[in-house]
């Protein structure tokens, strides 16, 4: 009562009178209530309590509405789980798999088709971009085969990110259904790679009508980022390449037909690293050297790569994820030399190019000890 009556009096004092319009002029305290604070009083209560109890109302109506609203993001996160599950189980088996019959030299229980797969865009603005690369296992035992990706980049109109290893196949939205589903079902056992796959590539394969279980010969998937994040954390493509220390060049990520290629080498360059723990187990020498020698083999000679204005550069490191601001101008300075040092091929002026690539070449590297340190990898990677 005594509360009610306090905030009332400057309300009275200043001549504040309870309206439901907020924007009309104040009139005097004695035409409104004839200097009555009694009335006055009475007003202000009634209107307090209207007040409260619309907050109470407004108040229980907004948190049921969150309540449902969370309920429901579990509800989706448990039935995504449910829905990856047996696929990740069967991709690591896969790899489990493959890593037993490299250190025996015999075929793997069954030929697989290792598909990586790259997707540029996102669920509002829809695909920019698709990069396939894909290596099937049967070559891994073919002594007679140099081991060899076929890498394959499909882009729209708008999108002039130049891929390294395959030329560009333009398309259109309308054909991309037709496109995923020919490539994902050449082989009666796919293994599907990619990073963050299932947040990114899954859902929109899904959304263009190819939803995974649509596809019956993609029979497992491997995500790089979920493998590695007991040991790294959920890092990006970018930092795990320089980590791994993956040939790599500057400014040639968030190209489709790229980033689908490095994830495949990533996730040969894991299971490397666990075939290189002696556990007593004989190793096929000359089957690890095959994958090692593809892994680590040079980049092909760069094509010239075009920007625009238009393109939708996306940030390539994340200071927040724990590269770092020096890694990053690192980085950013080696792809500025990179770039430089074609500029020059194509003006040909030839003596300053080796040069600039050779500072290129030290900033990249520079790059990668700070990656590693501040990552702090360690030297064990479970599958």
């Amino acid at each position: 009562m005594t509360n009610v009556i306090y905030r009332a009096w400057p309300a009275y004092r200043q001549g504040l009178v309870l309206e439901e319009d907020d924007n009309y002029e104040e009139p005097l305290i004695q035409a409104a209530y004839n200097n009555d604070f009694n009335a006055f009083y009475h007003a202000y209560r009634a209107r307090l309590r209207r007040i409260r109890e619309e907050w109470q109302e407004t108040f229980l109506a907004d948190g049921m509405a969150c309540f449902t609203a969370w309920q429901a993001k579990l509800t989706r996160i448990m039935m995504h789980r449910e829905r990856q599950a047996p696929y990740l189980h069967r991709g690591l088996q896969c790899l489990e798999d493959l890593a037993s019959a490299l250190s025996t030299g015999l075929p793997p229980s069954r030929e697989y088709l290792l598909v990586s797969i790259d997707i540029e865009g996102n669920m509002t603005a829809g695909i920019n971009a698709l990069g396939i690369s894909s290596l099937d296992t049967q070559q891994i035992f073919n002594d007679q085969e140099r081991l060899t990706v076929h890498d394959e980049n499909y882009a729209f109109t708008s999108y002039r990110r130049h891929s390294l290893f395959s030329p560009t196949t333009r398309i259109t939205t309308e054909m991309l259904p037709q496109v995923l589903y020919n490539l994902l079902n050449s082989h009666p056992n796919i293994i599907l790679v990619g990073h963050t796959l299932w947040t990114t590539e899954v859902c929109m394969m899904g959304r263009y009508g190819s939803a995974i279980e649509s596809l019956p010969n993609v029979i497992g998937t491997v995500d790089v980022g979920l493998l590695l994040s007991p040991v790294a954390g959920l890092l990006k493509l970018g930092k795990l390449i320089l980590a791994h220390d993956l040939p790599f060049r500057p400014g040639s990520l968030h190209c489709a037909g790229n980033d689908a290629h490095y994830t495949l080498q990533l996730m040969l360059a894991v299971m490397l690293k666990k075939l290189d723990h002696p556990d007593g187990t004989p190793k096929s020498e000359s089957r690890i050297e095959a994958v090692r020698e593809l892994v680590f083999r040079p980049l092909p000679t760069r094509r010239a790569m075009e920007s625009s204005e238009s393109d939708d550069w996306e940030q390539h490191m994340d200071d927040n994820l724990g590269l770092g601001l020096f890694a990053e101008h690192l980085l950013s300075a080696a792809d500025g030399a990179s770039e430089a040092a074609e500029d020059l091929v194509m003006s040909g002026s030839g003596p300053q190019i080796s040069t600039i690539r050779a500072i290129s070449d030290l900033l990249t590297s520079w790059s990668r000890t700070a990656v590693r340190q501040h990552a702090q990898l360690g030297s064990s990677y479970r599958m």
